[in-house]
Parts: C-alpha cells; sequence; structure tokens
C-alpha cells in the first residue's frame, strides 16, 4: 500500500490528480492480480494442510510427516514469495517506463500547445487574406462588368468587321477570276513567244552557218554583205519610223493603223529574209554534201580501210513507224568483212550539240539499216577537241578542208 501511495506521489509531479488517480488504480488492479494468481495454489494447499492438522489429533504417528509436509509447502511459499517480489520489482521497472512515456506525453502536449498558438496566428493570417480577397472579388466584379460592356462594344465592332470582311472576300473572288484570265493569257503569250523563240533560233543557227560559210566564200559575202547593210539602213529607218509612231502614238491614235501597216510589211520583209537565208543555208550545205560525197570514199578508205560499194547520196526515207527523215550521206559500205550502212549528217559549225541530236536519230534508223557507221562532215567545230568527242562517242568526223577539193555552190 505504502509502494502505490509512492508511485501515486510520482505521479502526480507529472500528471493531473486525476489521470494520477487512474493510473495508479490500473498499476493496483493490475498487481492485485499477480499476486491473486501466485496465491491460489498456496490458499488451497493450506485449507489441504489444515484439514491433515485435525486429523493429526488422533494420528500422531503421522505428525513426522505432516511437519515434512508443512516444511516443504513452507519453501514453496518462500519461492512464490520471491517471485512475488520479482513480480513487483517488474512492475516498478515498467511502472517506470510509464512516467517516461507520461514525460514524453506532457512534452508532446508542450509542443501541441506551441503548435496550437501558432495555428491561431496562421489562422488570424488567414483571416486577414481572406478579408483582402473579399475585396479583391469586389474589385473583380467591379472589372468584369465593366468587360461585359467593353465585350458588348467589341462584338458590334466585330459584327462590322465581319461585314468588311465578306465584301473583301468577294473582292478577292473577282481578283481570283480575273489573275485566272490572265494566267490564260499569259500561256497564250507564252506559246507565241516560244514559236518566236524557235523561229529566233532558227535564224541565229543559219546566220552563224552563213558567218562560218563567209569564210569559204568571201565573193558572195561581199554580195551579201551589201545586201545586210542595206536591209540593216532599211531596219534602221523602220526602228526609227517605230520610235517616232510610238511617241505619236499618245497624241494621235489615228496614226496606229498605218503603224500595223508598216509592222506587217516589216514581218513579211523579215519571213522573206528567213525563206532567203533558210535557202542560203540548204545550198551551202548541199555543196558541203556534194564535195563530201566524192571525197569521202578516199578518206574512210584511207583512216578506216573502209570500201564504200556505191555512190554515197542524200535520201529521204520513211521509217518503220512512219515518220519521214531525211538523211544528207546515205550508202553501202564494207568494213573488214561485214556490209554496213553509212549515214552521215553535214553541218556547216559543228557542236557537241549536234553530235547528240545525230547520235539520237541513228536508234531510228538501226531499226531500218540493221549495222550503221555514223559519219559527220562540216565546214568547222564550234568546240575545242570536237573531233576527238565524236570518235570517243563512235562517230567519225570530217571537215572540209580535208577534202582537198574546190566546193563548188
Amino acid at each position: 500500500m505504502v509502494e502505490l501511495l509512492k508511485i501515486y506521489e510520482r505521479l502526480r509531479q507529472v500528471l493531473s490528480e486525476e489521470q494520477a488517480r487512474v493510473v495508479t488504480e490500473v498499476f493496483a488492479e493490475a498487481f492485485t492480480e499477480g499476486v491473486r494468481n501466485v496465491l491460489a495454489p498456496l490458499s488451497e494447499r493450506l485449507e489441504h494442510f489444515e484439514s491433515a492438522l485435525a486429523q493429526t489429533q488422533g494420528f500422531l504417528v503421522q505428525t513426522t510427516q505432516t511437519l515434512a509436509e508443512l516444511a516443504h509447502l513452507l519453501n514453496t511459499l518462500s519461492s512464490h514469495i520471491t517471485e512475488l517480489s520479482a513480480a513487483q520489482r517488474r512492475a516498478e521497472e515498467r511502472l517506470a517506463r510509464l512516467e517516461e512515456a507520461v514525460t514524453a506525453l506532457a512534452e508532446a502536449q508542450r509542443h501541441f500547445e506551441e503548435r496550437m498558438v501558432i495555428f491561431e496566428q496562421r489562422m488570424a493570417a488567414f483571416e486577414e487574406r481572406l478579408a483582402r480577397l473579399e475585396e479583391a472579388v469586389t474589385a473583380l466584379a467591379e472589372a468584369q462588368r465593366h468587360f461585359e460592356e467593353r465585350m458588348v462594344i467589341f462584338e458590334q465592332r466585330m459584327a462590322a468587321f465581319e461585314e468588311r470582311l465578306a465584301r473583301l472576300e468577294e473582292a478577292v473572288t473577282a481578283l481570283a477570276e480575273a489573275q485566272r484570265h490572265f494566267e490564260e493569257r499569259m500561256v497564250v503569250f507564252e506559246q507565241r513567244m516560244a514559236a518566236f523563240e524557235e523561229r529566233l533560233a532558227r535564224l541565229e543557227e543559219a546566220v552563224t552557218a552563213l558567218a562560218e560559210a563567209q569564210r569559204h566564200f568571201e565573193e558572195r559575202m561581199v554580195i551579201f554583205e551589201q545586201r545586210m547593210a542595206a536591209f540593216e539602213e532599211r531596219l534602221a529607218r523602220l526602228e526609227e519610223a517605230v520610235t517616232a509612231l510610238a511617241e505619236a502614238q499618245r497624241h494621235f491614235e489615228e496614226r496606229l493603223a498605218r503603224l500595223e501597216e508598216s509592222q506587217q510589211r516589216t514581218e513579211k520583209r523579215l519571213s522573206s529574209l528567213e525563206k532567203h537565208v533558210g535557202g542560203i543555208t540548204h545550198t551551202i550545205g548541199y555543196a558541203l554534201e556534194n564535195a563530201a560525197y566524192r571525197a569521202l570514199p578516199r578518206l574512210l578508205q584511207q583512216d578506216y580501210g573502209i570500201q564504200v560499194l556505191e555512190a554515197l547520196r542524200r535520201e529521204t526515207l520513211r521509217l518503220p513507224d512512219g515518220t519521214v527523215v531525211e538523211v544528207n550521206i546515205l550508202g553501202k559500205i564494207k568494213h573488214g568483212d561485214t556490209v554496213k550502212t553509212l549515214v552521215g549528217e553535214s553541218k556547216s559549225q559543228l557542236s557537241r550539240r549536234h553530235i547528240r541530236r545525230f547520235l539520237r536519230s541513228l536508234r531510228r534508223l538501226r531499226e531500218k539499216f540493221g549495222e550503221i557507221f555514223p559519219l559527220m562532215v562540216a565546214h568547222a567545230a564550234a568546240e575545242p577537241d570536237l573531233k576527238e568527242h565524236a570518235r570517243a562517242h563512235g562517230v567519225a568526223v570530217y571537215f572540209s578542208y580535208e577534202f582537198n577539193e574546190p566546193i563548188l555552190l
């Protein structure tokens, strides 16, 4: 009982009076239950001992045995008392641990109270922020009202913008239609320009051929130069007239008809000049081919060991696919033990482009003649190392200066 009072006093130092009383009662109940469990066997044996003592009055002979049993029971009681002391020590240790736990609990309670103070401070700050937030929400509601008013104005402006955009889309559609018509006219114009450039390219080739032939036919080129000078003079006068007409067109529309008539006459003269130049080109080409017919048998025998089996000629042929082509030089030859067809083409001024074209044209001729010996003749080369280039592609090349005979027109 004294020990329980000491425990109760020590608990009151760290707990409230009620908490100390409850803990002491719990400990007392636990301690009483432990003692009861230990003394229960002992009580039963004591009752048996009392019964035996009652019987000893009549049985003095069994006194010694009874005393021995009593001594044994006393020893057992002593051991139980020892166990009870040990149980009390364990209870005290548990009580010490309980005191430590209670101390920790009191420390936790102190920390909890400190945290509650901090929490109350944070709640005060939160309430202050909430008040500011309510003010901000009120201002935001006011701003929302102004925003809705501005949105009404914006929607009105958007409606006007959409109307303007619709008008703009209609204008763009009309512009796209006009652009399509313009592109169609441009396609027609490009086609006409392509045809004009092709005619101009043919004219340039013819003029280049004439310039090259000039070195071989100076006496005829003098006359041609005189005619070209006259043509240039007439063309200069025509250019002056066109310039004057173009300047006067802004003020005198009636002169436009006369200008168009003058332009038509100029085009007729240009067409006539193209025909004339083409005729001269053909004349020069025929003269070159005629000289080649006479010189090639000797040159082919000398350079390639080729025997010409028939007179060389120019001929217009119809190929298996129905295409009509003109071959400038054509004839049968014997190259070694093989009979082949000599196919040649003449150019005033030979270039790599002419060689590529000639090689492409041979593909269809091989379908008609089988094995072909390709050959080209020209007055001059437009590029260096042209003869070696042609031979590397299997084409024999001869220039007019190798014929060792005059070329007659």
